[in-house]
């Protein structure tokens, strides 16, 4: 199947129930029998819609990224104006607000391709979980909202002397703040 005929994620995600419970793994589903580890159809249109994009676009450029060590902007573009990037931001912010299970589909489906394509594409998150636990309502419109808006990649850069790149381990203040532009 090609990726012309795949339902972007943007679409999809609208048709989708909103999930009450984020720490959930996906929203519920009534019970047809004991247990059923099924992925319903939206999981299984969002499995597909990551399958199809790394097997057409990822897979075919992955040695020479690996070989050239150039940054896969053209590919994180693609897939952004699929849905793919940024899967766990809020709706109310632009995102598909995925829940775990959908999300893990989807980084299982782009490592298959690569896993080095596939943590660019992922990388974003680390920058934005911050934003989406703790940052008030204006600060996740102008920053989530604007990851959704257009391919931006997020950074994401955590030392001390210390602690180094542990993050529960850092114990710094902070003393004056610079607007970003």
């Amino acid at each position: 199947m090609s990726l012309r005929t795949i339902v972007p994620l943007r679409r999809l995600s609208g048709k989708r129930k909103a999930f009450n419970r984020r720490w959930m793994a996906s929203a519920a589903r009534p019970a047809t029998g004991p247990v059923s580890f099924a992925l319903d159809d939206d999981q299984r249109g969002i499995q597909e819609l990551a399958q199809s994009f790394t097997r057409d676009k990822i897979v075919p450029a992955a040695a020479e990224y690996d070989r050239s060590m150039a940054y896969p902007l053209p590919i994180l573009k693609e897939a952004h104006s699929l849905g793919l990037l940024n899967t766990h931001i809020p709706e109310a912010y632009g995102g598909p607000e995925l829940g775990l299970l959908e999300c893990a589909l989807v980084s299982e489906s782009l490592a298959y391709g690569c896993t080095g394509i596939q943590t660019a594409m992922e990388a974003n998150g680390l920058a934005e979980a911050p934003l989406i636990v703790a940052a008030s309502h204006e600060t996740k419109m102008k920053y989530l909202g604007r990851m959704t808006e257009e391919p931006l990649m997020a950074a994401y850069c955590v030392t001390e002397p210390g602690a180094g790149t542990r993050c529960e381990q850092t114990r710094v203040m902070p003393i004056g703040f610079s607007s970003w532009p």
